[in-house]
């Protein structure tokens, strides 16, 4: 069974950015067990 990719949009404010570079590291280990992919608003 093929499951489709996980798709994460991250919305921040930049004065919250060093929140999401967290929430991005905690993230990696689901970025490499599943297809996906991410972006957000830079």
């Amino acid at each position: 069974m093929s499951s489709s990719p996980l798709s994460v949009f991250i919305s921040y404010s930049h004065r919250d950015e060093d929140y999401k570079d967290d929430l991005v590291v905690h993230l990696a280990t689901l970025i490499w067990e599943e297809p996906n992919s991410s972006w957000n608003n830079i």
